[in-house]
């Protein structure tokens, strides 16, 4: 029995958010992939050389000992290149797939969608990251509820290829109301990629300090390039929040256009009502 493709526009309710986060990710796993090491990949391997070479030379160096090193400032820019690129092609590709009816899309169409987007989306990454900084450093609790805020920004972005300031005006008006659902499913998913991110980085640390243990000799520089690698290769775990973020922005905009719908046809019946009782009196 053939498995039926999953609709994107639909109301879910929080279960169903991560269910059919899971659902789409094992249906498209293939296709989805191939997109994902051929674009996201560059990221990911210069992101691990960069700190190894950086933190090998920091190593080495008489400074090794400050916290703000090259080491940290190119891991930050790395790692935000990183992300952004698997943010990007996931809602490339799942914006791909909507148009295409529940097609899997190919790499180069995504790879289109991604030289579209992908300035764009980082610049306006980078400006919600300051404000949320900002805003966090203010007072914490403006920082968190900022955060649903700014989580559905960048889909809003790519799915409806607009511009910043209307989507951070539609992120707004989705979460009215839903902003504990859209929080909570953030939380949750976050604590879910923690937890995988702590299963493949356990063994190989493990395995590197047990063979230390074993033969009597440190090895930092190991443990470095062991730590930038397998730490680096796991940020495909962050497709999971990317994929539920978008799946929870057609739900809201499905549950919003519902209630507007439902709220015109209340108002028409009203309508035509007074139109009759006022027909009546003449």
């Amino acid at each position: 029995m053939i498995e039926e493709k999953l609709e994107l526009h639909r109301v879910r309710e929080f279960g169903d958010i991560i269910n059919d986060t899971i659902l789409f990710f094992r249906q498209n796993f293939v296709p989805f992939i191939k997109a994902f090491l051929t674009i996201c990949g560059f990221f990911m391997l210069a992101g691990a050389a960069v700190e190894i070479v950086t933190k090998l030379r920091d190593l080495e160096s008489a400074t090794a000992g400050g916290e703000y090193t090259a080491s940290f400032w190119l891991s930050m820019l790395f790692t935000l290149l990183s992300h952004t690129s698997i943010l990007i092609t996931v809602n490339c590709y799942i914006s791909l797939y909507h148009e295409k009816g529940k097609v899997p899309p190919t790499v180069p169409e995504v790879w289109g969608y991604f030289k579209y987007f992908f300035f764009r989306i980082f610049f306006a990454n980078l400006f919600l990251l300051v404000c949320n900084f900002i805003a966090g450093l203010m007072c914490f609790i403006p920082g968190i509820y900022l955060t649903p805020i700014f989580a559905l920004v960048a889909p809003i972005m790519i799915l409806e290829n607009t511009s910043l300031r209307y989507a951070l005006k539609q992120s707004q008006k989705l979460i009215k109301e839903n902003w504990w659902l859209v929080f909570g499913i953030i939380l949750l998913i976050l604590v879910l990629v923690v937890a995988a991110y702590a299963l493949v980085l356990i063994p190989p640390l493990a395995i590197v300090g047990g063979a230390e243990w074993v033969s009597g000799i440190s090895s930092n520089s190991t443990e470095i390039v062991v730590f930038a690698i397998t730490k680096n290769v796991a940020q495909i775990f962050y497709v999971l929040p990317y994929i539920a973020l978008a799946l929870l922005y057609y739900s809201l905009s499905d549950q919003k256009q519902g209630i507007s719908l439902i709220s015109r046809i209340q108002k028409l019946g009203r309508s035509d009502k007074a139109a009759g009782q006022s027909s009546e009196q003449y």
